[in-house]
């Protein structure tokens, strides 16, 4: 009905594939945490070392769900920095697995976790305005009827609760690399999203949402693509992973918390914002 470009099959494989750290974990253990934090993803970072101080509340206790949230790293790192509650909602039953163990790891309640397509009326009913704030790291892009499924993430939002929603930008640089790399992954995405104005449009028509922050992050990533497995193409891209751990170090030092954002290279776009009672007219604050 929202033309799924995945199916739960694709997510459950991914989430399925067992991931070990290797000789690589090994030399991270021997090195100090700054050094480890100077070679780490700096898009990866950089939503929290600028934008979620900047624009997020600090209000331990909020309630606040991912959807699409395994492995739920991000989701404890809220709970983490900010004192969120963490909830989770993923279809892909490995992740919902991997999820909950990490949550009880660390002292979080698994049950909060639930395996659901989110899409479902039943969870829509039931989670309508449950939640303070919705956070959606790369789902929407998976969905031909992007405003159907950005309306399903704002009804199980609270009047004044926040929404955290990023896309990968798949064009430019980025859309040549990734077809370089896997051009069989090209069609799972929606790519006509990936531009700044049209992912701003999408927001703009779509309830009323007091815009905070919306636009590309994170300079640039091969983190952002991927490769078959046991191909020269994987080979390669795990060297320019290495290369990738310089360059975060050289954009850390040289850009710090500035950025240098653009639609050819950088591989994320992010929409932040408020969501309004139904009579508020719509607002943008500057970033």
């Amino acid at each position: 009905m929202n033309g799924r470009l995945t199916d739960k099959a694709y997510w459950e494989a991914s989430h399925g594939r067992q991931r070990t750290g290797g000789a690589g974990a090994g030399i991270r253990r021997l090195l100090g945490p700054r050094t480890r934090a100077l070679f780490r993803s700096y898009a990866g970072e950089f939503p929290w070392a600028v934008l979620y101080p900047r624009h997020l509340p600090r209000q331990p206790g909020l309630k606040v769900v991912e959807i699409g949230s395994a492995p739920g790293d991000h989701l404890l790192r809220f709970h983490r920095e900010f004192g969120y509650e963490p909830h989770g909602i993923d279809y892909s039953a490995p992740g919902v697995e991997q999820n909950r163990r990490l949550f009880s790891a660390h002292g979080q309640d698994p049950g909060r976790v639930l395996c659901a397509d989110f899409l479902s009326s039943t969870v829509q009913e039931e989670l309508q305005g449950a939640f303070d704030g919705v956070v959606s790291r790369g789902v929407l892009e998976h969905f031909e009827d992007a405003p159907a499924v950005l309306a399903a993430h704002l009804r199980m939002l609270k009047t004044g609760g926040f929404l955290v929603l990023s896309i990968p930008n798949l064009r430019g640089v980025n859309g040549w690399l990734a077809g370089l790399f896997n051009r069989d992954s090209l069609r799972l995405h929606n790519r006509a999203l990936m531009s700044a104005e049209r992912f701003a449009a999408l927001f703009a028509g779509c309830g009323p949402l007091k815009t905070l922050f919306c636009g590309y992050y994170g300079t640039f990533d091969f983190g952002l693509f991927n490769a078959p497995e046991g191909t020269l193409r994987q080979r390669a891209l795990s060297l320019a992973m290495g290369v990738q751990r310089l360059l975060n170090a050289v954009f850390r030092v040289a850009l710090g918390r500035r950025g240098l954002e653009s639609r050819l290279f950088s591989p994320y776009l992010i929409y932040i914002g408020v969501k309004l009672p139904p009579a508020a007219a719509p607002g943008i604050s500057s970033p």
